[in-house]
């Protein structure tokens, strides 16, 4: 089963994929072994199954960051009567919380929870900007969204812009010869100057202004 590796893990060793279930508190619970160059979002659902058949399960809430879980398999999960709490992405925001930003601002204070909609993909217009209060989500209501959930912290907002001005900052100092870059990564830092200097820009807008979504269909 071995052979190269995925596109984030270049010029490795031939490897394995290893998919492992664990419970809330981190207990392992059923592990999978795949090629090594088998993504990971496509090794969640065999690993999820094989446990269920082991042990004759059926209700199972899967919580996975949106790197593992691709729109084609949170159908499938739900389809499969599975709950599924998975981390969605803060570019989502201008979808999610337009009804919001409408009626409310971009301002938010800390410990703010937003429930509302995410289409499961693109957009659509389940969510009408035009009505001030957020729809709550329903699998009948809104079949082709998402309930979204975001949350707000000042903490991490402010941790954050310290960390995009210091990356920025650095970058600055490498591209303008005040600093030297590790050798072989001038060119990522031209590439990275022009990331950082969006995200920056970014900070003072919706966007950026809220961390820390998740999706589900429960």
């Amino acid at each position: 089963m071995t052979c190269s590796g995925t596109w984030s893990w270049p010029g490795v060793d031939p490897q394995v994929v290893v998919g492992l279930l664990v419970d809330r508190h981190g207990f392992p619970l059923e592990i999978g072994c795949f090629e090594g160059s088998k993504a990971e979002k496509h090794t969640i659902l065999p690993v999820i199954r094989q446990f269920q058949a082991r042990h004759g399960i059926e209700a199972i809430v899967v919580v996975a960051d949106a790197g593992m879980l691709s729109a084609a398999n949170l159908d499938d999960l739900d389809e499969a009567g599975l709950g599924f709490i998975v981390g969605s992405r803060v570019t989502k925001a201008p979808v999610d919380l337009e009804s919001h930003f409408r009626w409310h601002g971009d301002a938010f204070t800390g410990g703010q929870v937003i429930d509302a909609l995410t289409p499961k993909t693109g957009k659509n217009k389940e969510n009408d900007p035009a009505l001030r209060a957020e729809p709550a989500w329903d699998r009948k209501g809104h079949p082709k969204s998402w309930r979204a959930v975001w949350a707000f912290s000042a903490k991490r907002f402010a941790r954050d812009n310290r960390t995009l001005t210091a990356q920025e900052n650095r970058a600055r100092d490498v591209i303008s010869g005040a600093k030297a870059a590790r050798r072989g990564h001038q060119q990522a830092f031209h590439w990275h100057f022009a990331r950082v200097r969006y995200a920056t820009v970014r900070q003072h807008t919706p966007q950026a202004s809220t961390a820390a979504p998740v999706a589900g269909n429960r």
